[in-house]
């Protein structure tokens, strides 16, 4: 991939300076600081600086106006005016071509810890993905943004409840997700429509439960008050025993 993308970056970069040598000598190309500047920028634009050199070649041009109106003669006065044009020439850096291919498909890492192995920071670098993703949940279902705090230490305040929700989330996933290994279930009837969902989030795992109600009704006569627990479905209860939860204790 990185050899095709410095292959496609010169082409484009030597096409564009052959459109570019037809414009020299017009408008704001006939001094040759504005050619460099042209030039430079449109290096930087494909991201080929070090990859393709170039000479600015100038020539003087000799052009005859007559003196007279009319039909010029070989006794007719004339004069010669001479200026300048420039004309781009350019060519592929070979050499910085190899140079590059040379650590074409590696990438540096850098850390601070010195105890690590190459192999154990390679690890780390890959398991980033899995955080991003757990932190895009802060955005999502948590829905900690916008945050108009400006206190420091109540913006430290809600971080420590936003990281305590993400363990609480990772935990009830990882309970369930271990549940159903130990069960022999591939899935389980968690999305909307009753349809099979192999890995359970835990906003699927809380959406399964946000109907449930409970009820308590209290006599003031006799000052007793009757409960009504939560009428579970077979999902739910199917879901708290997979997560080792006793129907009774989450009622």
């Amino acid at each position: 991939m990185d050899q095709q993308l410095r292959a496609k970056q010169i082409e484009k970069t030597l096409t564009a300076m052959k459109q570019l040598n037809t414009k020299l000598n017009k408008r704001k190309l006939k001094r040759l600081r504005e050619i460099k500047r042209a030039v430079k920028a449109l290096f930087v634009a494909h991201e080929t600086t070090d990859l393709i050199s170039y000479s600015i070649q100038p020539r003087v041009v000799v052009t005859k106006s007559f003196l007279q109106r009319g039909r010029p003669t070989a006794k007719t006065p004339s004069q010669n005016h001479r200026r300048v044009e420039y004309q781009l020439a350019w060519d592929v850096n070979h050499a910085e071509v190899v140079k590059q291919s040379r650590t074409d498909g590696v990438f540096p890492l850098l850390t601070n810890n010195r105890e690590k192995e190459a192999r154990d920071i390679l690890e780390i670098y890959k398991y980033q993905a899995f955080l991003e993703n757990r932190h895009s949940q802060l955005k999502t279902y948590l829905e900690v943004a916008p945050v108009y705090l400006k206190n420091p230490d109540r913006v430290l305040a809600l971080l420590d409840v936003v990281m305590l929700s993400l363990c609480v989330a990772t935990i009830m996933e990882r309970e369930l997700r271990q549940g159903m290994e130990r069960n022999g279930l591939k899935s389980i009837p968690i999305y909307p429509e009753e349809r099979e969902c192999q890995h359970p989030t835990a906003h699927s795992i809380i959406r399964a439960f946000q109907h449930v109600e409970k009820f308590e009704v209290l006599d003031r006569d006799d000052n007793v008050t009757e409960y009504f627990p939560p009428l579970l479905t077979p999902l739910q209860k199917q879901i708290l025993s997979l997560m080792d939860v006793p129907a009774t204790l989450y009622a």
